[in-house]
């Protein structure tokens, strides 16, 4: 997460910039430092895959509301890819992906554990 930290740090000292950068954490708040403008949506208490329909609409609501230029969705995290393909049409959209789902998917609960089971499901043929 090294190459988010420093793109955010880069960019919010742009005077030519307004940067936000929406998460997810353990309450809603919003703060402003400098051009950096965070947004954090809270999590719910559901745990995945039951929160992740609450969370998308949650981060999709919040970039239309932000109304941004550009939409820059990082990482491997289906709640922030899916919610950047659900605005691409909106807004210019970048994903990029930092990392090795296969790998990165063991980390995950709930969703990861579905997906890893189906990569565990021979393909037939055809």
């Amino acid at each position: 997460m090294i190459h988010i930290e420093k793109t955010i740090d880069y960019l919010s000292y742009r005077d030519d910039i307004e940067l936000h950068v929406v998460t997810i954490g353990d309450k809603n708040v919003q703060f402003k430092k400098d051009n950096l403008n965070i947004h954090i949506i809270k999590k719910s208490r559901l745990t995945s895959p039951f929160s992740i329909p609450g969370l998308v609409r949650s981060l999709k609501r919040k970039t239309i509301e932000i109304h941004p230029n550009i939409v820059h969705a990082e990482g491997t995290s289906h709640r922030y890819s899916t919610a950047a393909a659900l605005i691409r049409n909106k807004y210019p959209t970048l994903l990029t992906v930092m990392g090795v789902v296969q790998e990165e998917i063991k980390f995950y609960k709930g969703i990861g554990l579905i997906f890893s089971i189906l990569k565990e499901i021979p393909t037939p043929n055809f």
